[in-house]
């Protein structure tokens, strides 16, 4: 019987990796123009799935349950050793006492957020293991097809898990008043803002200032992508004495004095 199972899977496995190299070779190359872009299936729920895997029936935004409800107990699956499993703080005491306490309440809720996909990983790294042990080191295809699919989970949660990191420092610093957040690298476990980055954003910040302060003193003012206009009138607009000297033909006027009524004796 365990063999005849195994037929099966591999058989499966195989009629997996045909469909997909199917549908890989009848986009058109042809055509060096023509760059032809991944679709994504849809999948057509039905009774005999959804009953092995009821939460595929869940609407992902609006179905929050109760701890109570929850069909599953963390505790029967394994911590990933070396991984954490809550967020990073967001830094030391010195930078949180400059947050407001809306902002200290909105990193909470971020970093709430992390440890709840964090948390998710560890059914997937359990499944993982057993499954892996189940094949004595020696994984058929449908094995290694069932761990690609969770490498790629563990991707997609890992990335927004680090996205997140990222908006925790932009808030953080746009709250305190510095418009510009550094780009910290997450090779090891430590706060989202350390007193060497948030200097960093301080500097970056104020060096931004000087940059649109000298701007505006030679009148010229920020388009956006990295260009900038000329802003000329802003500078003699209430200049009354300005010279245009646009008007370079014979109906060129200067002004010396506001127009309004001649003065006495003109």
């Amino acid at each position: 019987m365990s063999a005849l199972e195994d037929s099966i899977r591999e058989m499966v496995a195989r009629g997996i990796r045909d469909v997909r190299r199917e549908i890989g070779n009848k986009r058109d190359h042809s055509d060096p123009h023509v760059q032809p872009e991944k679709t994504a299936s849809t999948l057509s729920l039905y009774e005999p799935l959804t009953d092995l895997v009821p939460s595929m029936l869940y609407k992902n935004f609006y179905d929050l349950q109760q701890d109570g409800e929850k069909p599953y107990d963390i505790n029967d699956y394994y911590k990933t050793q070396g991984m954490s499993h809550t967020g990073p703080p967001l830094s030391g005491l010195p930078v949180r006492q400059k947050l407001s306490q809306t902002a200290q309440a909105v990193d909470r809720d971020l970093r709430h957020i992390q440890a709840l996909l964090a948390t998710s990983t560890r059914p997937l790294d359990t499944f993982a293991h057993d499954i892996f042990q189940l094949s004595e080191g020696d994984p058929s295809d449908l094995v290694l097809e069932v761990l690609a699919v969770l490498n790629t989970v563990r991707h997609m949660a890992s990335e927004i898990a680090t996205h997140i990191t990222h908006l925790r420092a932009r808030y953080a610093c746009k709250d305190i008043g510095y418009s510009i957040a550094p780009t910290s690298s997450n090779s090891e476990a430590k706060p989202v803002l350390t007193m060497e980055t948030f200097a960093e954003a301080k500097k970056f910040t104020e060096a931004s200032k000087e940059v649109f302060k000298y701007a505006n003193q030679q009148g010229h003012f920020y388009k956006g992508r990295n260009q900038w206009k000329s802003n000329n009138n802003y500078r003699h607009n209430n200049n009354k004495r300005y010279r245009d000297r646009s008007l370079t033909s014979s109906f060129a006027i200067t002004l010396t004095r506001p127009i309004g009524k001649p003065k006495r004796g003109q």
